[in-house]
């Protein structure tokens, strides 16, 4: 039986545990960038892990396993480390542009005023979705537990989000991170280690080879993992909430504290394929395989347990997301309006407030729709955006103003053959056309400039 109350005492005591870091912000910086300096190789690694141990992470790690088998555990395990790697291979070349602080400062630089702000529009909305899918990971993880309890479960999300991370700013996320990790990283181990010592690892190799595991075609297999790797890398390349979290660490061990998160988040992903092929040997293969294994062991501790580390994955990558959407309000104000030290931290707790609600309200609006659903179309938005975006992060000389729009032409197309043909690979027809328009825009640029010259 799940006890409900056990994470709302939790997250009562952790906000009584970042109360001296709430509301207490002397200016703008401190509550954008914390009082504590930039991360070292502990607080940093936790910061980092707090928003790529997600709710999608978990989720995905288990939609893998019950559609593909064992492989599929570790063809995600391994998308995800790809993901990584590239998102900091492009991390380390975009190092060599000197005087860069923040994304923001590189996109400025490389941006006129309107496509500046476009490209901030862009990272908001992106907050926004991972912000739902936060919300549809969580449905997806707990099933009929959530349905039975969905509006209590959204209002307090949106409720202790509100005073962890728009409240509590820069300074109460970093706090928080390391215990929410603690709690994570010592969970999955005592699930895991526990569910097989209940049967033994041999008895559950011998129940599972006997269940079909779906196999693919070697076509089928390649678009599967390409698929994942471009809807993720994407997504951590458009997250401006990762973004300020790496400009917040320490530059000289920066790539160390990358290379240990890359490390945890590998090992968090196949902890949770193992669960859940433990579960498909005991013939359970629904989306909640773990809380059933858990209620069928009668293991009350560790079902509960499990819940706190479903709720902590989801709510602080949410929380994350919530606090950079914040950060983007001010960066779009201060185009215009350069933010005094008066009152600028009142609007954004304001800002922050209205998003939740705003954000919390269209979920329940969504709330029969499937997690592959909600992943369906942000994956089309990730791989329509992430070219003209990199252009815009890499050129070196300026171009036409329209080369930061040219993303929505394959997101508008994209979006028409998702809803007219349901293609799942959709996300790689868009990011197929997005290549070819800027091959095709880059060459009509140098015809104009030879034309120009000649």
């Amino acid at each position: 039986m799940i006890n409900w109350y056990i994470p709302l005492y939790l997250g009562v005591i952790l906000i009584l545990f970042l109360f001296p870091h709430i509301g207490s912000f002397p200016n703008l910086q401190v509550y954008t960038e914390g009082r504590s300096g930039f991360g070292g190789l502990s607080t940093g690694t936790n910061l980092l892990l707090s928003r790529l141990i997600s709710g999608d992470l978990l989720a995905f790690a288990i939609i893998y396993v019950l559609l593909f088998g064992v492989l599929g555990g570790i063809a995600f395990a391994f998308t995800v480390l790809a993901s990584l790697l590239i998102y900091v291979l492009i991390l380390y070349k975009l190092r060599k542009k000197k005087g860069i602080q923040s994304i923001h400062d590189l996109l400025r630089t490389q941006s006129d005023t309107n496509s500046y702000r476009y490209h901030l529009l862009v990272l908001f909305g992106i907050n926004i979705g991972n912000m739902l899918l936060q919300l549809a990971a969580l449905k997806y993880l707990l099933g009929p537990y959530f349905l039975q309890s969905s509006h209590r479960i959204v209002f307090f999300m949106v409720v202790f989000s509100f005073i962890y991370a728009g409240l509590g700013g820069f300074e109460a996320l970093n706090k928080g991170a390391k215990p929410q990790m603690i709690l994570v990283f010592f969970t999955t181990a005592l699930i895991t280690v526990s569910v097989f010592l209940e049967k033994g690892v041999y008895a559950t190799y011998q129940d599972l080879v006997i269940i079909p595991l779906n196999p693919l075609s070697f076509s089928e297999w390649t678009i599967l993992v390409l698929t994942g790797i471009i809807i993720l890398t994407s997504q951590y390349l458009l997250d401006h909430s990762l973004w300020h979290s790496v400009y917040r660490l320490k530059p000289q061990r920066q790539y160390s504290i990358l290379l240990i998160t890359i490390f945890c988040v590998f090992a968090i992903s196949m902890g949770y394929s193992a669960i859940t092929i433990y579960g498909m040997s005991e013939t359970i293969l629904t989306g909640n395989i773990i809380l059933q294994v858990l209620e069928q062991n009668n293991s009350i501790v560790l079902l509960n347990l499990y819940i706190i580390t479903v709720f902590i994955a989801v709510f602080s990558s949410y929380a994350l997301n919530l606090f950079s959407s914040v950060l983007l309000y001010y960066k779009f104000r201060e185009i215009d309006h350069p933010v005094k030290e008066s009152n600028p931290i009142k609007r954004g707790y304001i800002f922050s407030l209205f998003i939740n609600l705003l954000v919390g309200t269209f979920f329940l609006f969504l709330l029969y729709s499937s997690l592959i659903e909600v992943i369906s179309g942000l994956g089309i938005l990730y791989a329509s955006l992430i070219i003209p975006y990199l252009i815009t992060l890499f050129r070196t000389t300026y171009s036409q103003r329209f080369f930061a729009y040219s993303g929505l032409i394959p997101l508008i197309l994209g979006v028409y053959l998702h809803m007219r043909f349901g293609f799942f690979y959709t996300p790689i027809l868009c990011l197929s056309l997005s290549i070819a328009l800027q091959a095709c825009l880059s060459f009509l640029e140098k015809m104009q400039e030879i034309i120009k010259t000649g």
